[in-house]
């Protein structure tokens, strides 16, 4: 149910950048076959040729909003970066973005007054999981999109997701265990995994 909600979300997000959209990419629990309803969230990535205006944000914060205050959205909701083609293949480390939506941004969003860093290291963790695990919920091929992310890229882009633990474990113990099983499991035997998996290999 929840990936006919995505794609039909995908849907309404290519009639806001019509010709200017290349496609949007599910990653995350979704499309590992692992979501929980009360602890996920839905991850996208929006995929477009040219930077986005200030109208089209617009847009996507009226779009994202409405879906919060409806019945689909539960737990932390979506997160949703969009991020020009051109920064994807060649793939640049850390990547830039020209938007993102997330419920740790969602007061500041609701005001108006949401601001972001111009690039995530993160993203490319993200492009991983495309690649290999993700869908094209609509537009081009994963493969014809996102160049491929280097074994070293790939190892920044987990260990900046990791490099709180120390202090993340108190406060997120079961996410935060999960998390350096998966990103142990891919030291031991380079296997994107989900959190859920990285557990179960911890086990």
């Amino acid at each position: 149910m929840m990936e006919e909600y995505a794609t039909a979300l995908a849907k309404r997000i290519s009639g806001l950048f019509q010709y200017k959209l290349t496609g949007v990419y599910l990653h995350g629990s979704l499309a590992m076959d692992c979501f929980n309803p009360e602890i996920s969230d839905i991850d996208l990535l929006i995929i477009v040729e040219d930077g986005i205006s200030k109208d089209e944000k617009k847009a996507l914060d009226d779009l994202f909003l409405k879906e919060y205050r409806g019945d689909h959205l539960l737990a932390k909701g979506l997160e949703v970066s969009v991020i020009t083609r051109g920064n994807v293949r060649p793939l640049l480390y850390p990547t830039p973005f020209d938007y993102h939506f997330s419920d740790m941004h969602i007061d500041a969003i609701r005001r108006g007054d949401a601001t972001f860093p111009a690039s995530d290291p993160d993203i490319a963790a993200h492009i991983a999981v495309i690649r290999t695990r993700g869908r094209a919920l609509i537009g081009e091929p994963i493969e014809s999109v996102f160049a491929p992310v280097p074994h070293t890229i790939y190892m920044r882009a987990i260990y900046y997701d990791i490099q709180d633990a120390e202090t993340d474990i108190l406060k997120q113990p079961t996410y935060m265990i999960l998390n350096l099983c998966r990103v142990y499991q891919f030291c031991i035997n380079q296997s994107v995994a989900s959190k859920k998996e990285g557990g179960e290999w911890g086990l």
